[in-house]
């Protein structure tokens, strides 16, 4: 019974086992592994692909359970998608808000800050009875494309 206690307060102390719980879900190990490996700096933009691959070597999960639960916790608002140049990417959604610079010959991904105020970046209707005038816009993603440095030489 020691065990499970400590291995419970281990848990705990894990700060992505809290973010999981405060979302509503199950801390799983899939769910906690997911987000361990958003962590790591280097990594910051993944498909579901790329996830499965990072993960094998470290936590042998089944491709089926690593994609329903990026799933679960992108619907839970703790993985953020966007369309990356080759599919859907996923990031941590606890991020500061911020786009992406795409290199169109190799696939880098950059964050970017964009200067400024990003509200200039919604809709605004161009005529009088627009359908943007009955949405709630809560998030807006712009992606900048073009050639990192070194595939611009």
């Amino acid at each position: 019974m020691n065990a499970n206690i400590t291995k419970s307060n281990k848990q705990n102390a894990n700060p992505l086992y809290q973010d999981i719980k405060k979302a509503g879900i199950r801390p799983t190990k899939a769910r906690v592994a997911i987000l361990e490996l958003f962590s790591n700096k280097k990594i910051n933009h993944l498909s579901c692909e790329q996830i499965v691959k990072e993960l094998k070597t470290t936590t042998p999960l089944g491709q089926a359970t690593i994609y329903q639960n990026v799933k679960i916790l992108a619907d839970n608002g703790l993985l953020s998608p966007f369309k990356g140049p080759e599919g859907m990417l996923y990031q941590r959604a606890n991020q500061m808000h911020h786009h992406h610079l795409i290199c169109r010959k190799c696939g880098t991904i950059e964050d970017v800050l964009v200067k400024g105020h990003c509200d200039a970046l919604i809709p605004k209707a161009i005529e009088q009875q627009s359908q943007i005038d009955n949405w709630t816009i809560e998030n807006r993603t712009v992606e900048f494309f073009g050639y990192c440095p070194q595939c611009a030489l």
